[in-house]
């Protein structure tokens, strides 16, 4: 997953600094450097307290943009010496937080480490006893009002999104020419674009509203769409009508419908969420520098964003 390729591509891409990634060269790990150390919870505990994010110790920056790799000595700081200090120094302590050592160019003694830090369900406080938060580039002490938000995210639920793509392989059967049967066969192929909300949080989802905006270059039927518009975007809930019987009007059955409803999504659980209406050209993966970009609301959660490269989404085969 994290690897010497996966820096050197933040580091050619010039990946800015942003609200979840953040650039420590390796000075900044000093066993010897009280205030050194305490930026260290700071820095955790503020990931935490916002959206969480990527904390990366041996890449050094300028203006905010990776310059270059800049290894840590491991024998002067190994993996459990930083991950006690972490937990030391924030309280509560934080779950999941995830340590990757990333060797360079193969030596075991020159690492980088990479911190993957969960957004918290409470507050956490930093070593010198206040708590903090990032803002763009920034570690902002948090006011009041700020603290009681991140203690109340265990009472909201929490909505994150993922995608597959639906590859649809239908047989029509043998093609036949005029009075003589052939061998060759009618298949045709769909690309379904599927969207489904997952509840990580701690309590139910009543109400969802995601917005989901797709390059509306690997779009099938682009002619639907705006010309001028580099990406499309569709709003998405979680709304369903339940099938209440049949209509009858031989040869064909129509399914009668309820009126529209909100599906909840219990915690822990999967709701898939599209209208199976979106569709992408075959060669969509073609455009894997592209990325899908979302934003979801819950309730009267703060919407949660991310994005997705198009190579990285799922496939899944269905033959019929």
């Amino acid at each position: 997953m994290y690897n010497q390729e996966y820096l050197e591509n933040l580091i050619k891409d010039k990946k800015e600094e942003n609200l979840n990634l953040e650039y420590k060269a390796s000075k900044s790990l000093d066993r010897l450097d009280q205030k050194k150390l305490n930026e260290i919870s700071k820095d955790v505990s503020a990931f935490a307290n916002s959206n969480g994010g990527i904390l990366i110790y041996g890449i050094s920056e300028k203006e905010h943009l990776p310059e270059g790799i800049d290894p840590i000595q491991r024998g002067e700081v190994d993996r459990e010496w930083l991950e006690q200090k972490i937990q030391d120094g924030i309280r509560p302590k934080i779950d999941e937080v995830k340590i990757y050592p990333i060797e360079i160019n193969s030596n075991p003694s020159k690492v980088v480490y990479l911190i993957e830090i969960p957004q918290s369900t409470t507050a956490h406080q930093a070593s010198d006893k206040r708590y903090y938060r990032r803002h763009n580039f920034n570690v902002l002490p948090m006011y009041d009002h700020e603290i009681r938000d991140v203690f109340n995210r265990i009472k909201t639920p929490k909505i994150n999104l993922f995608f597959k793509v639906l590859v649809r392989v239908q047989n029509m059967g043998d093609t036949f020419g005029p009075g003589i049967r052939t061998e060759k066969l009618m298949v045709t192929t769909e690309y379904i674009f599927q969207v489904y909300a997952q509840n990580v949080g701690k309590v139910y989802a009543n109400y969802i509203n995601c917005i989901v905006q797709i390059p509306k270059s690997i779009l099938l039927d682009t002619f639907e769409y705006d010309d001028s518009l580099e990406v499309v975007e569709f709003v998405i809930d979680n709304k369903v009508r339940d099938t209440i019987g049949l209509e009858s009007n031989p040869p064909n059955y129509i399914e009668k419908l309820g009126p529209s409803r909100y599906e909840p999504i219990l915690p822990s659980r999967t709701l898939r969420i599209d209208d199976n209406k979106c569709q992408l050209l075959s060669n969509y993966r073609g455009y894997r520098n592209k990325e899908i970009n979302w934003v979801v609301y819950a309730d009267n959660s703060e919407p949660i964003s991310g994005r997705i490269k198009i190579d990285k989404i799922i496939e899944e085969y269905e033959y019929l």
